[in-house]
């Protein structure tokens, strides 16, 4: 059984440092994987998916808030580039905004991610907590 983290715990996590998401190998079984550090250094956590069906993503960021929903017609609020995307997708959302700004609606649309898959795995690494 993999280990995983809430998502609230990872958010909270997350605003407290500077996390930054870069693009990694994912673990076997899955396609794309986000791996959690800081600067280079720190394996904090990874982020596993499969079954990916939309990715819209930067090969680095760093995080300044992160949003999982069951659907990804869920997360169309939250940016206006991906409100008609619940009509084309069906499965689980990672929304993901960049640090450089504090809030959703002050984002620019650039700097808002997003992960479409039927599996979405927060699971922790060697330094977690």
């Amino acid at each position: 059984m993999i280990e995983r983290i809430p998502i609230e715990t990872l958010r909270a996590f997350c605003s407290s440092r500077e996390i930054d998401l870069t693009l990694v190998s994912p673990p076997q079984g899955y396609v794309v994987a986000f791996h959690g550090e800081y600067d280079g250094y720190g394996d904090f956590f990874t982020i596993a998916m499969r079954g990916v069906e939309y990715l819209d993503v930067a090969g680095g960021i760093t995080i300044g808030d992160l949003v999982l929903a069951s659907q990804v017609r869920e997360v169309g609020e939250l940016a206006l580039k991906w409100r008609g995307l619940g009509r084309r997708y069906s499965g689980s959302a990672l929304a993901m905004r960049s640090a450089e700004a504090d809030a959703w609606g002050t984002a620019s649309q650039d700097g808002m991610y997003l992960v479409v898959a039927s599996e979405i795995v927060i699971m922790p690494g060697e330094d977690w907590k």
